[in-house]
């Protein structure tokens, strides 16, 4: 593997912007750089850990060869399943209503100088287990970690690229409509009908708080990327995200030009296609088709 690394990260690639936009397969196409580790949805790596979840690569996290190595070098380390305290202290710090006290500064000091002292040592032991510099985080902005990009940066004072990533509104209804991530993993198919609609507002609240955040906080460290284009016109797209995070993904554009498979690495959270062995980009548009026309009217 070479020279370990003993620092943090150059950078982040922050994927922002709603679920179901497509995030998990950005991710994992953009880890299949040499110096891009893909993670998945950091931020839900000990809740999942807590509940028993398995990594993408199907072993649970305390058997997963990444992931167990990962705890073993983290200097702050606790075990996920003991790890009560650090997800509340997560989840407090990255909840909408932290947004105000985020912004200015006001979180208790306790909760800033925990929260910081995590983030750093678990990074920099992913640095060191991947020997990899630059790191993905798809773990959006939606639900109750929408101030988590804000934290990072105020809080870490890491160097972050954020893609915000968009998908049509009516791409996401059908979505919802087919069920939840975690029910369709168990087979469990379909939703109320409430539940698109009620999606297609979170959709709109969260995409709203993604650009406030972005244009107020990040300005030239955004780029906004919709799901669409990057699913029928890959090669373009990926070559505005290489100017951006200023990373050669030629090989990459070259291998979906080959219609190539990529390998699903270590990631956590994300929708049931990280469970696959590898992946092919290719859009889903079967809403078009099959969206009932009483959600058109929303």
């Amino acid at each position: 593997m070479g020279k370990t690394l003993k620092t943090g990260p150059d950078k982040i690639i922050y994927i922002m912007g709603y679920g179901r936009s497509g995030s998990t397969i950005l991710d994992i196409i953009l880890g299949a750089h040499p110096a891009i580790k893909s993670l998945g949805e950091l931020t839900l790596l000990y809740q999942r850990w807590s509940q028993n979840d398995t990594c993408s690569c199907s072993k649970s996290y305390d058997n997963c060869p990444f992931w167990s190595e990962v705890y073993h070098k983290h200097k702050m380390a606790v075990h996920p399943q003991k790890a009560k305290d650090l997800i509340q202290l997560i989840l407090d710090v990255e909840a909408p209503l932290s947004l105000p006290l985020l912004i200015s500064g006001l979180l208790p000091a306790n909760k800033v100088a925990g929260y910081r002292q995590h983030m750093h040592a678990l990074f920099q032991a992913i640095v060191e287990v991947s020997n990899r510099k630059i790191l993905v985080d798809s773990s959006k902005s939606d639900r109750g970690y929408v101030g988590r990009l804000l934290a990072l940066k105020k809080i870490c004072n890491f160097d972050l690229r954020i893609i915000h990533l968009i998908r049509d509104g009516r791409g996401i209804m059908y979505s919802r409509l087919r069920g939840t991530n975690q029910n369709l993993e168990k087979g469990i198919k379909g939703s109320n009908w409430i539940a698109p609609f009620l999606s297609s507002l979170n959709w709109l609240f969260t995409n709203i708080v993604s650009f406030l955040i972005g244009l107020l906080f990040f300005q030239k460290k955004v780029l906004q990327v919709k799901y669409e284009d990057l699913v029928i016109n890959p090669c373009n797209e990926l070559k505005r995200i290489s100017t951006f995070i200023g990373t050669n993904l030629d090989d990459i554009i070259n291998r979906i030009k080959k219609n190539e498979a990529f390998l699903i690495g270590h990631i956590t959270g994300g929708n049931r296609i990280r469970k696959k062995r590898e992946i092919k980009l290719k859009g889903d548009f079967t809403w078009q088709n099959k969206l009932p026309a009483s959600y058109y009217l929303f």
